[in-house]
């Protein structure tokens, strides 16, 4: 019998295969599963110099893939930043508090950089029912600039002294896709909102170099590990980004990565989401320079890093009316939102043909493309651009792919997209914190369906979930579980529809399997199958008989990447 380098033996081991098969035990060389059953048999497979782990009953998983994460910003951020979420600070005397202490920390004239912002929910904000500003900040950190992102990552609050390095005054215009936030004289009030404006803060911003980045990825990898993270998709990662903030996920970041694929020293697979344009900015003109002249990376070892997939934004979010909706948003009538393409004037007939000309510029070139689409008219528009480009040039098994579009798509395009092979990457775990707002935007009903998976399902559509992290607390997968089987709210404890939720097991499918198909890896990685490479996470609660409004708390004890075990508690 052949000798394994490791066995795991006396678990609850969830293949999650076809038929959802539960083992005890699985054998393991040259970093692939060579078996699986029971413990004796599997023991089997132990030689001498075999390492022997014993799960002492705990479940074994997959290894959990996050579809759709910003982990070169996230690691940056987790390096660099100051936490401004909820959790470190709830109010704006609180917030002022965390920007002081990293203005003492960094030094005077130095960047002040915090992530993580909710600022409606900020108490005495949300008491006046208002945003930020650049003046509640001001006084934090007088001698520095200052930039925070927000939660969503498409908003930033920069402080005055920020503004005035940036060159930004009331003179200054909106971007194409962006837009910056005035007083009712035209003033500037510090919030930028979508890429093209945040961008325009962060030009005075010193660049990190890639010595810099690959720490950073290294830290944000072994993050990941920690949670039982194996794989995860970096889906905005290339030139468009190189101006954001210290150029994190620009086009450096794409050298790091291919630095530290030939070292041997990544401890998770990567995809890598190529964002090409300018400044934030897309158009036909800019994606197509970028395709025709840069020089692309080279990544020798596909099972380890990819760059397949080109990613693209149609829209905004919906929280800061810039997702592109059918019909006016229900508490700003006279606004339906707009695409990030072309300039304000802009019909949506003309902004629809240029996204067409771009999903075929790239679907021609052989790309599969993931595109943001949050509003319905942007999930409509990017579906109709998907068909139309495989129409008229066929190609076998695209797997072209829409990206928060289960949020407040309209079924009968989500019925389409799934009809054509057209998946979604959906975010569950942000649903529970979004369920309100989105509420006063778009209305009650679309608020009840908001993120719902279980009527997806039903209509075929292929679902990869992942966390959308940026800053602040990571969303774990664990919280997006969760929050896909209850439905229930983080702001009020309220369910919307849990008769739209879904079982545990379907909700680790999304974050295993799911991950696999949107990559096209689903026959050597996301479950725990012969032949398939030896990516495992085994957790210290059995997730199949928890409390299912407990399962955020689960963590993680031992993740196992290529074989080999890159995480233990």
């Amino acid at each position: 019998m052949t000798v394994a380098d490791s066995v795991f033996v006396n678990g609850k081991i969830a293949t999650l295969d076809a038929k959802d098969t539960f083992v005890q035990a699985v054998a393991v060389k040259n970093g692939y599963i060579i078996d699986r059953g029971d413990t004796e048999r599997i023991k089997g497979y132990a030689g001498p110099d075999t390492k022997v782990v014993d799960l002492g009953g705990k479940v074994m998983l997959p290894g959990i893939h996050d579809a759709h994460v910003h982990i070169c910003d996230y690691s940056d951020n987790l390096r660099n930043t100051c936490d401004c979420s909820r959790g470190a600070a709830p109010t704006l005397a609180k917030l002022r508090e965390v920007l002081a202490a990293q203005a003492e920390k960094v030094g005077p004239g130095k960047w002040v950089r915090g992530a993580g912002c909710d600022d409606e929910q900020l108490e005495e904000l949300a008491a006046e029912g208002r945003r930020i500003t650049r003046w509640d900040i001001d006084d934090a950190c007088p001698d520095n600039p200052a930039v925070i992102i927000m939660w969503d990552g498409h908003t930033c609050v920069a402080n005055s002294k920020a503004l005035e390095l940036a060159g930004i005054d009331a003179a200054t215009p909106n971007p194409q896709g962006g837009e910056i936030i005035r007083t009712e004289d035209g003033e500037p009030t510090g919030l930028m909102i979508e890429a093209s404006a945040l961008q325009l803060v962060f030009t005075g911003m010193p660049r990190a170099t890639v010595a810099e980045l690959k720490e950073n990825l290294i830290a944000g990898q072994r993050f990941m590990n920690s949670m039982g993270y194996t794989s995860y998709t970096d889906c905005t990662c290339g030139p468009a980004n190189t101006t954001r903030e210290v150029g994190a996920s620009g086009e450096l970041s794409l050298k790091a990565y291919e630095e530290l694929l030939r070292e041997g020293r990544l401890t998770a697979r990567v995809n890598i989401g190529f964002y090409p344009g300018k400044n934030g900015i897309q158009s036909y003109e800019l994606i197509k320079e970028c395709l025709d002249t840069f020089e692309m990376p080279v990544y020798d070892d596909e099972r380890w890093v990819t760059m397949n997939m080109l990613k693209m934004f149609c829209d905004g979010v919906h929280m800061g009316y810039t997702a592109w909706m059918k019909d006016d948003y229900a508490d700003r009538p006279g606004c339906h939102g707009r695409s990030t393409f072309l300039g304000p004037d802009a019909t949506d007939e003309e902004q629809e043909a240029e996204i067409k000309r771009c999903v075929k510029l790239a679907h021609d070139r052989g790309w599969q493309i993931g595109i943001h689409a949050i509003g319905n008219k942007a999930a409509q528009v990017v579906t109709d651009a998907y068909i139309e480009a495989q129409r008229e040039n066929p190609r076998a098994d695209a797997r072209h792919y829409l990206i928060h579009s289960d949020g407040l798509g309209d079924r009968e395009d989500l019925a389409r997209a799934a009809e054509n092979g057209i998946g979604i990457s959906v975010q569950t775990g942000l649903e529970d914190f979004a369920f309100e707002v989105t509420a006063d935007r778009v209305g009650a009903e679309r608020a009840d369906t908001f993120m719902a998976q279980r009527d997806l399902m039903d209509l075929g559509v292929h679902l990869a979930n992942g966390s959308d992290s940026i800053g602040g607390p990571f969303g774990t997968w664990t919280a997006g579980v969760q929050a896909a089987v209850t439905r229930r709210s983080h702001i009020t404890g309220k369910q919307y529809r849990p008769d739209l939720g879904i079982s545990v097991t379907e909700a680790l499918r999304e974050f295993t399997m799911g991950g696999a198909w949107q990559e096209h890896a689903e026959t050597w990685r996301g479950s725990i199958e012969i032949n398939k490479v030896a990516d495992l996470c085994v957790i210290d609660q059995d997730i199949f008989e928890i409390d299912p409004e407990q399962i955020s708390t689960i963590k993680c004890v031992m993740t196992v990447v290529d074989g080999k075990i890159v995480y233990e508690a």
